[in-house]
C-alpha cells in the first residue's frame, strides 16, 4: 500500500498534477477501480508527516465511500481523450519481457540497457550463424535464410503459404532492420526495445524448425 503525500488540486497544472492526471487515465484504461472517500484534516497531516497508523488504515478500510465522486476533477481535460485514442501507453516505462524470451537471447537481455544496438547486432551474428550450421550453407543475410528455408529448413504440418510467410520474416527482418543498423551510427533508439522483440520471435520459430529432409512432412500443403 502506497500514501501520497498531499499537495495536489484540481485546476492546476504543475507537474505534480499532471502526472497525477495520467495516472489516472491509465488507471481509468487498465478498469481499475477508484474508491473516493471523505478523511478529517488530521488524517491528511498523518500522512504528510509519514505518520499514518494501522488504525487509520482500518477506518480508512471501512468508510463510506463518495458519491458521486470526485477524482475525476484531478484529471486534466487534455488528457481525457488519453483513454479512448491509447495514448497513456506512452508514459508506460519500457519492460524485458523476460518470460518469453528464448534462452539464447537471456545474457543479452540482461545487459541489453547498457548498449542495445551492440546487443542487436551480436543477436542477429548469433542467428545467421545459427542457421548457416544448421543448414551447412555458406551465404549471408536475406540469401541465406531464403535458401535454408527453402531446401533445408522448415515446419511441421502447415500451409505452404504459412511456411513461406515465416521464411520470408527472416529476411525481411533482415533487409528491414539488421542492414540499415549496420551502417549507421550507434545511439538512442526508442524502438530498440521492439527491434529485440522482434528477433527473439525469430529465434523463437528457429528453434520450432526441424531439417526438410528429416520430416517428409515439412512443407507439405494441407487439403
Amino acid at each position: 500500500m502506497i500514501a501520497i503525500k498531499s499537495g495536489f488540486s484540481s485546476g492546476y497544472s504543475g507537474e505534480g498534477p499532471n502526472a497525477l492526471s495520467k495516472v489516472l487515465c491509465a488507471l481509468v484504461a487498465h478498469g481499475a477501480t477508484i474508491s473516493e472517500h471523505a478523511v478529517e484534516p488530521t488524517y491528511i497531516s498523518r500522512i504528510d508527516d509519514s505518520a499514518l497508523t494501522l488504525g487509520d488504515l482500518d477506518a480508512l478500510s471501512v468508510a463510506q465511500e463518495v458519491r458521486p465522486a470526485r477524482w475525476q476533477d484531478y484529471i486534466q481535460e487534455r488528457h481525457h481523450r488519453w483513454v479512448v485514442e491509447g495514448h497513456w501507453v506512452a508514459m508506460m516505462p519500457q519492460v524485458m519481457p523476460f518470460a518469453i524470451l528464448d534462452r539464447r537471447l537471456a545474457a543479452s537481455a540482461l545487459k541489453f540497457w547498457a548498449n542495445p544496438d551492440q546487443v542487436l547486432i551480436d543477436g542477429y551474428r548469433l542467428l545467421e550463424d545459427t542457421i548457416r550450421r544448421r543448414s551447412g550453407l555458406d551465404q549471408h543475410g536475406a540469401k541465406l535464410f531464403r535458401e535454408a528455408f527453402k531446401s533445408r529448413l522448415g515446419w511441421r504440418v502447415m500451409h505452404e503459404a504459412e511456411r513461406g510467410g515465416r521464411a520470408e520474416l527472416f529476411a525481411n527482418t533482415f533487409m528491414a532492420f539488421r542492414n540499415p543498423r549496420m551502417h549507421r551510427p550507434a545511439g538512442t533508439d526508442p524502438g530498440a526495445l521492439a527491434e529485440f522483440l522482434l528477433l527473439n520471435q525469430l529465434f523463437r520459430l528457429e528453434a520450432e524448425a526441424v531439417e526438410i529432409a528429416a520430416d517428409a512432412g515439412v512443407g507439405q500443403r494441407n487439403n
